[in-house]
């Protein structure tokens, strides 16, 4: 596995307590995205990831930046709890070691899914976000939604990796 350092900026949204946070493996810039590093620790919850290729300049097109276009990942991340008073979130996480993954499942309330089975979020060293998955599911995780309606729950499914460590295909 090759480590390589990453580069963040972000920019927080204080007002709808959010935070915009854009990773790349090299320096670059973002429109409206400014301040250098990670969100803050405080916001511990993934809304939404997107990446894209662009010039390290953030405005330049492609079609002019081919040999130094790079790709950036930018994270919605939210506060734990502030969303519509969820008093705390539920989690669940179950590591693939040999693929340098880890699989993150949240809800509101407690649950169980099929394969993720150890209590808590996902140890820190799995830092980026490779997928979100968020589905409707029975609290025991294997009941149809037909015969839960009263219980189902939405469970957030996120595959997370190490940052810098390239699985070797």
């Amino acid at each position: 596995a090759m480590v390589a350092s990453e580069y963040c900026l972000h920019q927080e949204d204080v007002e709808d307590h959010k935070c915009f946070e854009a990773c790349g493996a090299s320096p670059f810039q973002s429109k409206g995205i400014t301040v250098y590093g990670k969100c803050p620790s405080k916001y511990s919850t993934i809304d939404k990831v997107v990446t894209e290729e662009q010039c390290p300049d953030g405005v330049t097109n492609l079609r002019y930046c081919q040999s130094t276009a790079l790709n950036v990942t930018i994270a919605t991340k939210g506060e734990a709890g502030v969303i519509a008073m969820v008093a705390s979130e539920y989690c669940l996480h179950q590591e693939d070691v040999e693929d340098h993954k880890c699989f993150e499942a949240c809800g509101a309330s407690p649950f169980q899914s099929k394969g993720i089975t150890v209590y808590g979020k996902c140890p820190s060293k799995y830092s980026t976000v490779d997928k979100v998955v968020t589905e409707e599911q029975c609290p025991d995780g294997v009941t149809n939604l037909r015969y839960c309606q009263s219980t189902a729950l939405n469970v957030t499914i996120a595959t997370k990796g190490e940052a810098g460590v390239i699985a070797m295909v």
